[in-house]
């Protein structure tokens, strides 16, 4: 049995029906969805979603129609995607078919609904009075570009005029202009198929402007709290608005990478997570907007969060003395650091002794050890700090001196002044020899005898004199020193003291020797050089009257020839200053009593002492070359 057809009916289920989906020209935000297929016995149901949204059952939007195959989509977000299908039931039926497969349509552009987020970053004006301005923009969100972006349009104008100074046009977010020092305008359009965005102005102050502005936020902090950084300020002046806060890497040089961004009358902002990056350092300024111009900034540098540092800073030594040394490091790079140093710390040790730690602040980059040992190897190193620990740097040795810069001074200056005394003695010694020689070393006369040869002693005398013709001398004489001698003789009572000849004995030998010397020329030398209490002597006692006249002619021939002998040699009475009773003259000396000769002579002549030589008229003198002048 067949059944009913309004049974047949409820049991039939449709196949899942295709979707055309297509943006309507001239109609912004809205879509035209069209199906295929005889729909007057049926109701179909259309879902769609943006795009943006995820694949949930809240996401979806429900629209139903009955006897049609199409459907304007409306109310949509413009140049915005959707996701669209339809499933539909017969009339009567208790089925709706599957889900048909999803189709995507866009909606139509539309001109930007939001200028763009521009900011520059001024350079320093040059001697000429230009400089260089980056300007810089963030790109237009989806639902704030409202189409694919052509480009951007960059206009500067003059403040004082308003004449145009440059333009251009870029697909790039940023871009670099040249001008000169006064005030400018810029304002940056972004286009797209369907128009331009509103446009965004910028005020460019001049280089006179900004070198007399000065900061209005007076204290600048920042902290980290639940993975966020939190910067806080304040501020002097009461009109400021806004405010716009850059940061950036302080280790990034490319100005184009810095970040930015426009707050309200705020004095406290909390970053966003995902905006720092950890063990980094970052430059943060905030920028107070005072009646649309943007003045002075504050800045400060800070760490989302802080480690150790990778390296230790490298230490090296100088200056090392007998007991000091300075040790130097450089600063830790930031990139390295990992943290705000806090301090440092100096270690150092004498070989076998103690370790010592000394922690200076983090602004100094050298420390000088003191009290330190004279010529002992030291071992020392430097450790950088951050709040989250310490490192240490290479270890360096190094020897301290044995004498100080002041020793070392001292010893060649006492050196110097020695060789310039040497040297000065050396040319004076080389000027002025022979007077420094009499100064420092004058010649002091010391006799010495000579020895005799043995013929000398055994040579007899020439005229032995008989025993009737001898006769006692007045006088023993000493040979007169010519001019030209530099010898001195010492006194005669030294000579004959060493001789072991006393005045008597000589007295005695110069009687047995004969005695031809006149008395006249006895008594003219003893006026001439002896003083006068040796001149007056008591008179000499007569000898025999058988020898009388031969006395007399002996004495007078003897007168005769000495003054010939005298006046032949010319003598000079000089005196020694070293013997007072030295003379280079000869001298006769008186003797005091007289003795009568013996009248047997020995058989053989007496030695004479090596000092006494037997003169050509058998008158005896003490000889010059007995007496030699000695240097001490």
């Amino acid at each position: 049995m067949t059944p009913p057809k309004q049974q047949q009916q409820q049991t039939v289920k449709l196949e899942p029906t295709p979707v055309k989906v297509e943006n309507i020209p001239g109609k912004k935000k809205m879509l035209n969805v069209s199906w295929e297929g005889d729909m007057n016995r049926a109701t179909c149901r259309i879902r769609y979603r943006n795009m943006k949204q995820t694949d949930s059952k809240e996401a979806y939007n429900f629209r139903e129609i009955s006897r049609q195959n199409y459907f304007e989509l409306t109310t949509l977000q413009s140049f915005t995607e959707y996701a669209v299908a339809i499933q539909c039931i017969f009339n009567g039926s208790r089925f709706w078919s599957e889900w048909g497969r999803e189709q995507i349509g866009t909606t139509e552009e539309e001109a930007p609904s939001k200028e763009v987020d521009l900011w520059r970053v001024l350079e320093k004006c040059q001697p000429a009075g230009s400089r260089q301005v980056h300007l810089l923009w963030k790109k237009l969100k989806e639902n704030e570009s409202l189409g694919i972006i052509k480009g951007y349009r960059i206009k500067c104008y003059t403040k004082s005029n308003h004449s145009v100074a440059c333009a251009k046009n870029t697909t790039d977010e940023s871009v670099t202009v040249l001008l000169m020092g006064q005030a400018y305008v810029i304002s940056v359009i972004a286009h797209n198929a369907a128009g331009d965005s509103p446009e965004a102005v910028l005020r460019i102050p001049s280089c006179a402007e900004e070198s007399k502005d000065h900061p209005r936020v007076v204290i600048l902090n920042t902290s980290v709290s639940n993975e966020q950084m939190i910067v806080e300020w304040k501020t002097s002046d009461s009109d400021i608005h806004s405010y716009v806060i850059e940061w950036y890497d302080v280790l990034e040089i490319d100005v184009y990478k810095r970040s930015w961004q426009y707050i309200g009358n705020n004095t406290t902002w909390t970053f966003q997570k995902g905006a720092f990056q950890q063990y980094k350092c970052y430059n943060i300024s905030v920028y107070p907007v005072y009646k649309d111009e943007i003045k002075a900034p504050s800045s400060i540098s800070a760490y989302f969060k802080q480690g150790r540092p990778l390296d230790g800073p490298a230490a090296k030594v100088e200056n090392i003395n007998k007991n000091e040394a300075i040790i130097k490091w450089e600063e830790i790079e930031k990139g390295k650091a990992n943290g705000a140093i806090t301090n440092y710390t100096i270690f150092y040790r004498s070989e076998g002794g103690n370790e010592i730690g000394k922690t200076v602040n983090a602004s100094l980059l050298q420390y000088q050890l003191k009290s330190l040992q004279s010529n002992v190897k030291y071992t020392a190193h430097v450790m950088a700090s951050t709040i989250a620990g310490g490192t240490n740097g290479s270890a360096i040795a190094f020897y301290t001196k044995r004498l100080s810069p002041v020793e070392i001074v001292l010893i060649y200056v006492f050196a110097g002044l020695l060789f310039l005394c040497l040297l000065t003695f050396t040319l004076l010694w080389g000027l002025k020899r022979r007077k420094l020689k009499k100064i420092f070393w004058p010649k002091i006369p010391y006799p010495k005898l000579p020895e005799m040869s043995q013929d000398n002693l055994e040579k007899p005398l020439k005229e032995p004199q008989s025993e009737e013709n001898t006769v006692i001398p007045e006088v023993i004489s000493v040979l007169k020193v010519d001019d030209h001698d530099e010898y001195q003789l010492l006194k005669l009572e030294d000579c004959l003291g060493q001789t072991k000849v006393t005045t008597e004995d000589a007295l005695c030998q110069h009687e047995a020797s004969g005695s031809r010397e006149a008395p006249s020329l006895g008594q003219h030398f003893r006026s001439q050089l002896l003083p006068a209490p040796l001149i007056q002597q008591p008179p000499l006692p007569k000898p025999e009257e058988s020898s009388s006249e031969d006395y007399q002619n002996s004495s007078c021939k003897d007168e005769v020839k000495q003054d010939q002998d005298q006046t032949n040699m010319k003598e000079k009475t000089e005196f020694n200053p070293y013997l007072k009773n030295t003379v280079r003259t000869r001298e006769f000396l008186v003797c005091e009593t007289l003795s009568v000769v013996k009248k047997k002579e020995k058989k053989k002549q007496p030695v004479l002492p090596p000092a006494c030589v037997s003169g050509g008229n058998g008158q005896q003198y003490v000889a010059l070359d007995a007496v030699v002048l000695t240097e001490h």
